[in-house]
């Protein structure tokens, strides 16, 4: 039996909820800022939001998933107020026809995953809290929610989560943050090591604004396959590894 199934408050709680078809908002928070909310319908995920790097999140997925939107721009400050979530930018994408109901998915699974990574990642050495609140499904309605869209199956989606926190653990990566950015601190040295097209890559995307995450996106690789390829300068010295702050709003940039 895999352990963290036994150790996860998180894997523990969505399976409870799943079984008892709950609809509602599952809030998880730390001793520190962080918090994550998470949105069900009878049982099945519409949604999770973090505090962490939300614009990021965006930003990356967005230029990923919708090259169209090249030269557009989206500011968190333009969404509607009443909705309690940034889901209503998904209503915006679908109503403006900028992007397939499949691309849709692709990135609400992919918002989940990342966001329950972080949880697992967290709750390794921490615990956590959660507030549960029942809601009615026309309360989501009400909230800006599709729930036209197929909802995506919650265990399915934790169980892909916990074996990309698995795989991450297990490469000895458990206390370096995805949402971390690498930065080149030893330029000379480094210069000497590598071919010159190489450094000048390097150079260019090291430069401590973009997280591990960003640099997934921008080389279009796993980002745990980007962080294996950068752990070796880290180790050396070459490289540091930086918490940096959210963008104050998002645009698509290639």
């Amino acid at each position: 039996m895999n352990p963290m199934n036994l150790n996860s408050q998180l894997i523990s709680k969505l399976a409870s909820l799943h079984d008892t078809q709950f609809t509602g908002i599952i809030t998880v928070t730390t001793k520190n800022t962080e918090s994550w909310n998470i949105y069900l319908y009878l049982g099945k995920l519409l949604w999770t939001e973090s505090t962490i790097h939300r614009n990021r999140f965006w930003q990356r997925n967005l230029s990923k998933l919708c090259p169209q939107l090249a030269s557009k721009k989206y500011q968190f400050k333009t969404i509607n107020t009443s909705c309690i979530s940034d889901y209503y930018l998904i209503n915006v994408l679908l109503g403006e026809k900028l992007v397939t109901r499949e691309k849709i998915l692709e990135l609400i699974d992919c918002c989940i995953k990342d966001n329950f990574f972080e949880i697992l990642q967290y709750e390794f050495k921490h615990s956590i809290n959660f507030a549960v609140q029942c809601h009615s499904p026309l309360f989501l309605l009400k909230s800006g929610f599709n729930l036209s869209l197929q909802p995506l199956k919650t265990l399915d989606l934790v169980a892909k989560a916990e074996q990309n926190w698995l795989n991450w653990l297990n490469k000895g990566l458990g206390s370096c943050s995805p949402n971390l950015a690498p930065l080149i601190k030893n330029h000379q040295d480094l210069e000497k090591q590598l071919s010159p097209i190489i450094f000048k890559n390097m150079t260019r995307l090291l430069n401590g604004k973009n997280t591990l995450r960003d640099l997934a996106v921008k080389m279009d690789k796993d980002v745990l396959e980007v962080t294996l390829g950068l752990i070796p300068y880290f180790f050396k010295g070459y490289l540091r590894l930086l918490e940096i702050p959210d963008t104050t709003q998002f645009m698509v940039e290639f």
